[in-house]
């Protein structure tokens, strides 16, 4: 097993600032900025099928060192967030786009055989917070990386500082 901690997810997100530009520089005028994002009312539509690539496209895009340390990891779509997920969002009054699911490998122990970890997107959220197929992509990349950021141990003030909040 590879061995990824915090500060080589830091040094891989800045040597890889090229694939997802931090929240900061992409933002402008009138635009979310500090990690903040917003649904916008307006829906893009996408296919699921188109969706679920974008999001395998995404996952092909991490750093290598990156992939080999997601171990028994599913990546998943879901059209919405259900209740259950979203109990914990509603006193923060957010939108959820994505989720880890599991135990960060900064608190695992032990070879312990357990059921994979789940990172999942959801879909339509993401979709209704974009006005274009450019803004979904980059979404796509921001939640997907935040989510394994997770998996590798990140709170969310780590990746709000380097701008997957």
């Amino acid at each position: 097993m590879i061995e990824l901690s915090r500060t080589d997810f830091v040094r891989y997100h800045s040597n890889y600032n090229h694939v997802i530009p931090s929240v900061a520089e992409e933002s402008q005028p009138g635009s979310p900025a500090n990690g903040e994002r917003q649904t916008r009312g307006v829906v893009i539509e996408l296919s699921r099928t188109d969706f679920i690539r974008l999001v395998r496209q995404a996952y092909r895009q991490l750093p290598p060192p990156v992939l080999q340390a997601l171990h028994n990891v599913d990546v998943i779509v879901e059209e919405w967030p259900g209740p259950a997920e979203l109990e914990s969002l509603v006193a923060e009054g957010g939108t959820l786009f994505g989720l880890y699911h599991g135990v960060p490998l900064t608190d695992r122990q032990g070879g312990d055989l357990a059921l994979p970890d789940r990172i999942t997107l959801y879909r339509q959220p993401i979709l209704q917070s974009c006005q274009t197929h450019a803004e979904v992509v980059r979404e796509i990349r921001i939640t997907l990386w935040h989510e394994v950021g997770h998996y590798l141990g990140l709170d969310e003030d780590d990746l709000h500082r380097l701008g997957y909040g």
